[in-house]
């Protein structure tokens, strides 16, 4: 638990100057982690370094791309970033013998993955200018996450699911839904998701939104992130199980490596930039 504590404060230090400062901080910073979360989700089915290499070019080409061309970049999601990555992986498991059908999909869905998530961290990050959206995905998801751990291990007694995450409750993810739930929601009033805000500080746009509208949108989308961050959790799950590894790597004493931390924020940001993209942020 010490380990975990203390690889948690360093990372916390780490990631949170890029996203308060943004520009090319904030691009530099996203970039490393989705290039170390790429290795190792590609490093879990053996794929050789050449195609790892391919990856991460692949998800660091969208994520660069969008950031220098930001005009709802998430929704008109450019179809090479998607066809690309599906003919070359399909094309290496053809003619490399060592490479099977199992390995191409896996090897497309997570280059796939990984890319959304790069692009939506764009999004949210830099569309606005500001921190709101992004702090307010990710605050979502770190809620959901710890307090499903602790009310879990206090109060767990029923199994969520035994094949797929062991040590994961009922009791714990209702909990951190609970709880996600309500931090999420205040956060989002506080610091509106909206843009309205007429002061700043350290780019976090402050002026609370009490409209009854926008208060019930936040809510919405903020039960949504609850579910969609578990979701998150336990595909990452049910890929290192079907992989039979603990983590995806040692690199984070205590956490495992990147690509065990992005798991929910994975999926809750892609949503959040789904949001934007779409209803233009409630």
């Amino acid at each position: 638990m010490k380990s975990r504590v203390i690889t948690a404060i360093i990372l916390a230090l780490l990631v949170i100057p890029p996203i308060f400062l943004g520009g090319i901080f904030y691009l530099i910073g996203i970039s490393a982690i989705l290039a170390l979360s790429m290795h190792e989700l590609l490093t879990v089915n053996k794929s050789p370094i050449w195609v790892q290499i391919l990856g991460i070019s692949f998800v660091l080409g969208s994520t660069i791309y969008a950031y220098f061309n930001l005009d709802n970049i998430f929704i008109n999601f450019n179809v090479l970033s998607i066809i690309i990555p599906l003919f070359t992986y399909f094309t290496i498991a053809i003619f490399d013998k060592r490479r099977t059908l199992l390995d191409a999909c896996y090897n497309t869905i997570a280059t796939l993955l990984v890319t959304l998530f790069g692009v939506a961290l764009v999004e949210l990050r830099c569309t606005f200018d500001d921190a709101n959206l992004l702090l307010y995905a990710l605050i979502t998801t770190v809620a959901v996450d710890t307090f499903a751990l602790f009310i879990g291990c206090k109060f767990g007694k029923h199994k969520l699911n035994t094949r797929i995450s062991p040590k994961k409750s009922i009791e714990g993810a209702v909990g951190g839904a609970i709880c996600g739930l309500i931090i999420g929601t205040l956060f989002a009033i506080l610091f509106p998701i909206t843009h309205t805000a007429s002061s700043t500080f350290i780019n976090i746009g402050w002026e609370p939104n009490f409209d009854l509208a926008y208060m019930l949108n936040v809510f919405a989308l903020t039960a949504v992130l609850t579910i969609v961050g578990q979701i998150g959790d336990l595909t990452f799950s049910m890929i290192k199980r079907h992989y039979e590894v603990k983590d995806f790597s040692n690199i984070l004493p205590g956490h495992g490596g990147f690509g065990d931390r992005i798991d929910s924020a994975c999926f809750n940001v892609i949503t959040v930039a789904t949001a934007l993209s779409i209803f233009l942020i409630l």
